[in-house]
């Protein structure tokens, strides 16, 4: 007998984050229907650029801070299992 001990693939989330306080937020994941946490934070590079793993097929929304706020991406944000959504733009003021 074999046991396959593949994980199944994740979707992820990727894009920019652009403003001089840039490396100062934190981008968070919630499943749309639940509001639970739908994946870990990112580490955003000093480029601005980051990348969200570990994501199944779901409905998302996508929140980040600016100084002791966190934002919601105005876009509703569909993940699935094995699948990339790229081009994710943030803005911060300032």
């Amino acid at each position: 007998m074999n046991l396959d001990v593949r994980l199944p693939a994740s979707g992820t989330i990727s894009g920019t984050v652009a403003g001089t306080t840039a490396r100062w937020t934190t981008i968070t994941v919630q499943d749309a229907v639940t509001g639970d946490y739908a994946g870990v934070s990112p580490y955003i590079k000093p480029d601005g650029t980051f990348t969200i793993i570990g994501l199944n097929t779901q409905d998302v929304w996508l929140y980040y801070s600016v100084g002791d706020s966190y934002i919601k991406y105005p876009t509703l944000l569909h993940t699935t299992a094995g699948g990339a959504v790229t081009g994710i733009a943030i803005n911060l003021p300032g």
